[in-house]
């Protein structure tokens, strides 16, 4: 057995604490495995949100959002009561009258998402048409709108009018640009712009290669679509219904095991600090737009030619039959250990910095304690090999026998004539040795000195060669125990390999 030092038991303790300091920091930077905390479905769903009342200026778009109740008496939000899905509506039925504005829903949960979040939104059928712009998205309430996209934004799902697919994007300040970057995204969607600090499209990706939004989208069930926000990066995912991946389903969500995202932007986009100066903790926001800032300028690429608001919005409002989200619901993941920010204006400080100091003090604790006791046994060990063996402790073994043929020693038991192991405490007094020679075996000559003061030494002998002289060898150990007077052997020895 290899000695422990102190000096060995110093390094495995740092080695110890550094690795596991390093794994602690990589978790609180990153996780890939989610725990459901939140669910927004069925019959509660519009419950712990915040319906915005009038009109939104962030948009510069030509609808006026209702509070909860008078939405509800709208009919532009409710739940059904067959499929328990949650609907939000753009009003199609009233005639607006020119200059007017119509009416539509925004909503904003009234809790807030730190990193390391994830989120499943499940749609069944996305507005569309022209002079529509919906969206699903996050921002930082903490900041105001005024200041927005200070503390960022993030896009789950956004499109216009009569787009193909679907797109997602990220909101933010000057700093952030992912032109240099290699996103982890599906090879099927499409970079639009790089610069996330765009105030119209920020750093944009079109998930392109499904069916991500339209007639298409709706006719299929809609699907998935699901956004991690991680101090790491933010990646966006989106599945048909015919396609969701089981591990989706569940109650605790492994990003591992979902396959590639369709969009996706490293922290490292943000500069060497990466999002932790960027993004502060988002609310979730569902909206139908009408027209405004994007969906004007974009009018003419999809729908006919002419002014979005004089053609679609002022009127009967037939062309927003489809205007409307029908939503299975929206669960929301954090992840076990998760970052935990301090902002001076406010941002929550979440509970996990705590969880993170206990983990890192019971592990340096624990190592210490395995360390002490190890060190313990290591002196208990040194004192031992250092102190002399008594002979009460050890019982006299049985006499010996040792052979020697051309140079070569073994020993053997008397009682048993078989090879005992050459462990140096079986070389006691009271032994017996039997010398040969290489052309026969002699007479024995019987000794009463230790081995280790006769220069004697236990080397295996070539068995075959014993093999060969063991009658003759039978017949000199009868000698030997009728002519010396012995102790009777044990039926075992302390501290010997493979004792009897």
């Amino acid at each position: 057995m290899v000695a422990i030092t102190p000096a060995d038991m110093f390094r495995f303790l740092t080695l110890s604490l550094t690795v596991t300091l390093q794994s602690l920091l990589a978790c609180q930077t990153s996780a890939a495995t989610y725990d459901l905390t939140k669910e927004y479905s069925g019959v509660n769903f519009f419950q712990d949100w915040d319906f915005f009342d009038g009109y939104d200026n962030t948009t510069l778009g030509d609808e006026t959002y209702l509070g909860a109740q008078a939405a509800a008496l709208a009919n532009l939000t409710f739940v059904d009561t067959q499929t328990k899905r949650a609907f939000l509506k753009v009003d199609n039925i009233t005639n607006v009258p020119f200059n007017q504005k119509r009416n539509s829903v925004k909503i904003t949960t009234n809790a807030t998402y730190d990193m390391g979040s994830l989120w499943i939104v499940d749609v069944f059928h996305a507005p569309y048409g022209c002079g529509v712009w919906p969206s699903i998205w996050s921002w930082a309430p903490q900041v105001g709108s005024g200041s927005w996209p200070e503390g960022g934004g993030i896009n789950t799902f956004e499109a216009v009018n009569q787009d193909i697919y679907s797109h997602s994007n990220l909101h933010t300040n000057t700093g952030c640009n992912a032109n240099n970057s290699t996103p982890n995204q599906n090879t099927a969607s499409i970079v639009n712009t790089t610069d996330c600090s765009d105030p119209l499209l920020g750093c944009l990706t079109t998930i392109a290669g499904h069916p991500s939004y339209g007639p298409d989208f709706n006719s299929r069930g809609g699907g998935i679509f699901i956004t991690e926000y991680a101090s790491t990066g933010i990646s966006v995912w989106f599945f048909n219904r015919d396609s969701i991946p089981s591990p989706v389903n569940s109650s605790s969500i492994d990003t591992s095991k979902i396959g590639t995202p369709v969009a996706n932007w490293p922290a490292s986009i943000c500069g060497p600090d990466g999002f932790s100066q960027v993004f502060l903790p988002q609310s979730l926001v569902i909206d139908i737009a009408l027209c405004g800032s994007l969906g004007s300028s974009l009018y003419n690429e999809t729908c006919p030619p002419g002014n979005c608001y004089t053609n679609t919005v002022a009127g009967n409002g037939s062309n927003f039959a489809e205007a409307y989200f029908e939503i299975d619901s929206i669960r929301v993941f954090t992840s076990n250990i998760t970052t935990s920010l301090t902002h001076e204006d406010g941002g929550p400080v979440r509970h996990t910095k705590g969880i993170i100091i206990g983990i890192i003090l019971g592990t340096l604790f624990g190592v210490l304690a395995i360390c002490s006791g190890a060190y313990i046994v290591y002196k208990r060990r040194k004192s031992r090999s250092s102190e002399p063996v008594l002979e009460e402790e050890w019982p006299r073994p049985a006499p010996f026998i040792t052979t020697q043929l051309e140079g070569n020693t073994t020993l053997y038991n008397p009682m048993f004539v078989q090879p005992i192991p050459n462990s140096p405490s079986e070389k006691t007094a009271g032994s017996v040795m039997v010398t040969t020679s290489g052309d026969g075996l002699r007479s024995p000559a019987i000794t009463t000195a230790d081995f280790s003061t006769a220069g004697a030494t236990a080397i295996p002998v070539d068995t075959a060669r014993l093999l060969h002289e063991l009658d003759s060898l039978r017949r000199e150990l009868a000698e030997v125990r009728a002519s010396a007077v012995l102790d009777p052997p044990p039926t075992y020895y302390r501290g010997s390999e493979g004792g009897h």
